[in-house]
């Protein structure tokens, strides 16, 4: 999970589900994605959609972002509520 704010300060709820997808090497596949003040390194993942599980969101992003189809989900790892400003 996420929460965002808008202009007047008021948290938003942004759900989300990330990817920890380790080879037979044990590495750790890592995308780049510039945020504007530079690069960062991200897991496979996004925001759930309505009515979406995190499990589905997972799958989803893994396969909309890496075109990865045959992936099977471990139990979660991790779970964290950022607040950014």
């Amino acid at each position: 999970m996420r929460l965002a704010t808008v202009n007047d300060d008021t948290p938003i709820l942004r759900r989300a589900a990330r990817v920890l997808l380790i080879d037979d090497q044990e590495r750790v596949l890592l995308l780049r994605a510039n945020v504007g003040a530079g690069d960062v390194w991200i897991t496979p993942g996004g925001a759930l959609k309505p009515g979406e599980s995190a499990e589905q969101a997972a799958l989803r992003e893994l396969r909309e972002e890496t075109g990865i189809e045959n992936a099977e989900l471990s139990p979660c790892v991790w779970t964290r509520t950022p607040v950014f400003s």
